[in-house]
């Protein structure tokens, strides 16, 4: 056995060369010559074979400890070089202090733990504790790696670990460092993209050490340098929808059109296809026609793919002009109005449809004026024709109206489309009857308005009150009316009549005409009441002449009001309830009778009675009734005026 020992120019590392002895029990072979190692020394065994030696031949090495058996390089037999195996071997941090045993043996043949040569030996170590008390030297720097994702690995590097001491690193969040608070880091580890990052390296057991500034750990950038299909950066669509084709793109960047508000257009996803990216407005109000719109090409790298996953504008951006279309209409092509306006001419009202968006419209009159100046997207007009006037009687005057546009660029043209308007009189109409009768009691009858005009619509009003109402029919128009606000006799009312044009510049809103008629309250006859009213009727007097006894207002024995009370249900005992009857008073010219409808219990003795308890009460316009009985009841009553006139 031969044991030499080489210490080589690097501090914490040594050579030892080790000859196998033939045996059956591993030799320890520097028992008496130990080394005291601690964590980061460094061991090179060149372990030799004696004898003939063959291609076949290795050495194998086992390393146990005190506590448990690893097998450090059991598993990876060396090959022989000119007999020699060469192992290495670093004290590994977190190793326990104490005896480390090396144990050698050779093989010649595979599987090499079944074909032992039976030449062994051992080595032993004793692992102590080193005493580390400074911090790592040199100046940490940071390198970032590459990745195609959101996480980037990070190396530390520039700084040296003292003899005995364990170099661990650290890292931190920039929140969680102003926090002085620090995480592990295993050195080449992953750091998540869009952080900012404090790192540091510290001797385990010892405060202190080197630590970088904040680092931004940065997004990969979204491809924003493109361009389009054939450098055509001007496009036309007939009907506001448009593709656009990106050349030039690289990556997983996504994109989308914006507006010149940079308001989103759409949001679909590039479809990468031999090199072109298609973007697609399905939408035609993004392009109104007769409008020319600039669009922006935006693009984004989503946070999975490493990216900030916020869009950003790219270089490219394009514009698209849609040609105008006209198809405007009248809703309203004819009708009659009234001028309730003051001012000189006349004022109506039109309503206009499919407009096109951009352009401005006007009305002119058939002398080519301009009476309702251009507007932008007002369907509802009021032109005032200066040259109209109101014509007299039931005249009528018919004019011809022209539908203008005007571009934003000041071009006007004819639209073509034309509506007429008539002017008419209120002194039109008049009422058949300028006085009318009701007789007695009644509250209807019938009136009749000449000249009506078809589609407008007629109100008589007694003050604020719509008394009847209909729709012209472009004659005589016959309303039946309903009176009740005259009901005594010589009573009367004035009627007057309003309407209402769909075609007049306030449409919602009906107008007085001007003609009126009276509403006279009569008795029996339709004749004109005289000045003086005559009483008929039989009169009864006593013998003496003076006292009367019954005329036509008597009320004798008349049964004023009957019913039940309650009207549903009953009344519980001790309860009460009013029942009202107008003109009742609590005196004997008026009587109330109550008839049970629970009459009590059993034939005889005061259960039998029990229902008529009760308590009456007459008063001004009306009575009550108490239950006294010992069980809910409810009443049948029957009120008789007996006496009085």
């Amino acid at each position: 056995m031969t044991l030499n020992v080489i210490f080589s120019i690097i501090p914490s590392m040594a050579t030892y060369n080790i000859t196998l002895l033939n045996q059956s029990t591993y030799t320890v072979v520097n028992a008496s010559n130990r080394p005291d190692l601690v964590i980061g020394d460094q061991l090179v065994f060149n372990v030799t074979h004696p004898g003939t030696v063959t291609s076949n031949h290795t050495i194998v090495e086992l390393f146990s400890t005190s506590t448990d058996q690893i097998t450090d390089q059991g598993t990876n037999p060396q090959s022989l070089t000119n007999s020699v195996a060469t192992f290495t071997y670093t004290v590994p941090s977190g190793i326990s202090n104490g005896i480390k045993t090396f144990h050698f043996y050779g093989a010649s043949g595979s599987p090499y733990w079944n074909n032992s040569t039976g030449h062994l030996a051992a080595f032993q170590i004793n692992v102590v504790s080193a005493v580390c008390s400074t911090i790592p030297s040199g100046t940490l720097s940071v390198s970032l790696g590459s990745s195609s994702n959101q996480f980037l690995p990070a190396t530390l590097s520039g700084v040296s670990s003292a003899s005995g001491c364990n170099l661990q690193f650290y890292f931190a969040l920039e929140a969680e460092y102003q926090q002085g608070t620090f995480s592990n880091f295993t050195n080449g580890g992953n750091v998540l993209r869009g952080q900012f990052y404090r790192f540091k390296a510290q001797h385990q057991d010892v405060a202190g050490g080197p630590e970088t500034g904040s680092t931004f750990i940065p997004y990969i950038a979204p491809d924003l340098t493109i361009g389009l299909a054939n450098n055509i950066t001007s496009f036309n669509t007939s009907d506001g929808t448009f593709t656009v084709n990106m050349v030039n793109i690289s990556g997983a960047t996504t994109y989308q059109l914006r507006n010149s508000a940079s308001n989103v257009v759409n949001q679909l996803n590039g479809v990468q296809v031999s090199g072109a990216t298609q973007l697609v407005s399905n939408d035609p109000s993004r392009v109104p026609a007769g409008s020319t719109q600039s669009f922006q090409i935006w693009g984004v790298l989503a946070t999975a793919d490493g990216g900030s996953g916020v869009f950003a504008q790219t270089n490219t951006s394009f514009s698209v002009t849609r040609a105008a279309t006209h198809n405007e209409s009248i809703v309203n092509p004819s009708g009659v109005y009234f001028d309730n306006d003051t001012d000189s001419g006349a004022i109506h009202y039109v309503k206009l449809a499919n407009t096109t968006s951009g352009f401005l419209y006007g009305v002119k009159n058939s002398g080519g004026t301009l009476i309702a100046t251009y507007l932008s997207g007002a369907t509802d007009r009021n032109p005032t024709d200066t040259a109209a006037s109101v014509p007299s009687g039931t005249n009528t005057t018919q004019s011809t109206y022209s539908l203008f546009r005007r571009s934003s660029a000041g071009v006007e043209a004819d639209t073509g489309v034309t509506y007429t308007r008539t002017i008419a009189n209120y002194d039109r109409f008049t009422f058949l009857d300028s006085t009318k009768f009701l007789e007695g009691t009644d509250t209807e009858f019938t009136q009749s308005i000449s000249n009506t005009i078809s589609g407008h619509t007629y109100y008589i009003y007694n003050g604020t009150n719509i008394v009847a109402q209909g729709t012209g029919n472009g004659g005589a128009l016959t309303l039946t009316v309903t009176e009740t606000g005259i009901p005594n006799i010589n009573d009367t009312a004035t009627h007057t009549l309003k309407t209402l044009s769909p075609v007049n510049a306030d449409f919602t809103q009906e107008y007085a005409t001007g003609a009126t008629y009276t509403v006279t309250r009569t008795g029996t006859s339709t004749e004109t009441p005289s000045g003086t009213t005559s009483a008929f009727g039989l009169q009864i007097f006593a013998a003496n002449g003076s006292d009367l006894l019954y005329d036509t207002t008597s009320r004798t024995g008349r049964v004023m009001a009957s019913g039940r009370v309650p009207t549903s249900g009953t009344i519980a005992s001790g309860g009460n309830q009013d029942v009202t009857v107008t003109g009742v008073a609590n005196s004997s010219d008026f009587q109330v009778v109550l008839v049970p409808l629970t009459q009590g219990t059993g034939t005889t003795g005061v259960g039998a009675a029990e229902g008529h308890k009760y308590t009456l009460t007459k008063s001004s316009n009306k009575f009550n009734v108490k239950n006294d009985g010992s069980g809910t009841n409810a009443y049948n009553y029957f009120v008789i005026k007996s006496g009085g006139s």
